[in-house]
């Protein structure tokens, strides 16, 4: 098991005003989420790299144009976070190991998978399910609907609440230009 706990020159049981900072911050709700996501991604990376022999960037490529190809380069960097350096290197290797395929379209190219791709796409998804097998292994079919339920309606407002500061942000920088 991980331990995250944090440590202060060694001693765990050292009480002051940053252990106790540090104890509260490790409650929060983002901050347990954004530990599940890490450790998540982390294990995920060891698995499709040790299965299937593919980078982190690799595999979320296959994944996004498995579930929205086509798409254009710049919209695919766009939805994995990378420049677009880091992504034409990243296509031209799935080209070459040929699970991904250009498809001119006038001046621009659009992106699909292969047939290896798509199968490389269904081996991603089932290694998924594994995963989240493995971790609702324990709950019950009620259990696993509510926490369904209770985690859709968190992104819900989450992602409520990064509409809202996206607006006072860019109302911000309005005022500021003025």
């Amino acid at each position: 098991m991980i331990d995250r706990r944090p440590t202060w020159n060694g001693n765990r049981t050292a009480r002051n005003a940053e252990a106790d900072a540090a104890a509260a911050s490790s409650r929060l709700l983002t901050a347990r989420i954004y530990t599940l996501a890490i450790v998540l991604r982390r294990t995920t990376n060891f698995v499709t790299k040790r299965e299937l022999g593919l980078s982190q960037d690799a595999a979320r490529s296959i994944i996004l144009l498995g579930e929205y190809q086509p798409l254009l380069p710049s919209d695919l960097a766009s939805h994995l976070a990378l420049d677009q350096g880091q992504l034409s290197r990243s296509v031209s290797n799935l080209v070459k190991q040929g699970l991904v395929s250009r498809v001119r379209r006038g001046r621009t190219a659009e992106l699909t998978l292969t047939d290896a791709g798509m199968a490389t796409f269904r081996q991603l998804l089932e290694a998924a399910e594994r995963r989240n097998n493995e971790l609702l292994q324990d709950f019950s079919a009620t259990d696993i609907e509510k926490f369904d339920h209770d985690l859709e309606t968190v992104i819900l407002r989450a992602e409520a609440m990064y509409e809202r500061e996206r607006a006072l942000a860019q109302l911000n920088e309005t005022d500021h230009n003025a």
